[in-house]
């Protein structure tokens, strides 16, 4: 995977260094820009969470309504980059992109993937493999994908995966191998997101090779509320993830799980579901610009 070239990378420290309002000595701190807002989602496959007889009625009703729905209670919250995991229906996607008013890259793979956003996406490349049937020692029978998006404080590289749900061994050579991808990024220092449901606790070797790539867990720098993002009915345990590197990590201003309106199961309902079995992880970075 190609790496952002060094004038790219001075562009973008340059924009996300004035996020901080970095000055040199003696001089006033640069201007604020406004904020980035990015929310990572397992959506399920657009088909609502839990699946059972008392809620059946509903969720048929709602069966053709999801992508609209999901991108409804997304837009609540003003993002500029959204994360799709089982996005398995690239017209649905479609369909919250449009809602949304955002650009979009599909990732096409076993379970697809997508990157949306309401800037420009300058590149994008799919890493996935084409079916879920692949031999399970190989990597990425979900999604893994890249896009570059044209954000106010400089182009943010976005990459985004979806992690193997059972295999420790396998999660860990797919996370190698992204950080592969990552390395001369890593290595300049530059600035990137890497998010998704990567079914990991942070308590495991997978969450350590993140962190000691120097890459900055969002929840754990400023997480707020709910840590667990499954089930939206009981969320006991964390497993989706917004990281951070380079000067962005530098301006994490808080992070947490949306368990809340329509992402969760309202328990006092037996004919209630949730959009997904996951919930939504949001992250806002930079300073807020001032009136």
């Amino acid at each position: 995977m190609p790496g952002l070239t060094r004038r790219t990378f001075l562009g973008v420290a340059g924009g996300w260094m004035a996020l901080r309002g970095a000055a040199s000595p003696g001089e006033p701190a640069a201007a604020s820009v406004p904020r980035l807002c990015t929310i990572a989602y397992n959506v399920y496959g657009f088909r609502g969470w839990p699946e059972n007889r008392a809620n059946r009625a509903r969720r048929e009703a709602a069966r053709g309504q999801m992508p609209a729905r999901i991108a409804l209670e997304l837009a609540c919250y003003g993002p500029d980059i959204v994360t799709l995991s089982e996005a398995d229906s690239e017209a649905a996607v479609a369909e919250v992109a449009t809602h949304l008013d955002m650009n979009y890259a599909y990732l096409d793979g076993g379970f697809p993937g997508a990157i949306l956003s309401r800037f420009p996406v300058l590149e994008h490349e799919n890493h996935s493999l084409p079916s879920k049937d692949i031999d399970a020692l190989e990597p990425f029978t979900r999604y893994a994908g890249r896009a570059v998006i044209d954000a106010p404080g400089g182009p943010v590289a976005v990459f985004s995966a979806h992690l193997h749900p059972r295999s420790r061994d396998l999660r860990l050579r797919e996370i190698e191998q992204i950080l592969a991808w990552l390395e001369r990024d890593i290595e300049s220092r530059a600035t990137f997101l890497v998010q998704g449901d990567l079914n990991h606790p942070p308590d495991t070797p997978e969450y350590a090779a993140w962190r000691d790539a120097g890459l900055v867990d969002a929840f754990a720098s400023k997480g707020v509320g709910v840590e667990g993002t499954v089930r939206s009915n009981k969320p006991t345990v964390r497993i989706d993830y917004v990281w951070a590197h380079g000067p962005l990590a530098e301006t994490v201003r808080e992070c947490r799980a949306l368990y809340e309106g329509a992402f969760r199961v309202n328990p006092e309902d037996p004919t209630s579901f949730a959009l997904s079995d996951h919930l939504p992880v949001l992250a806002t970075f930079g300073e807020l610009a001032q009136p």
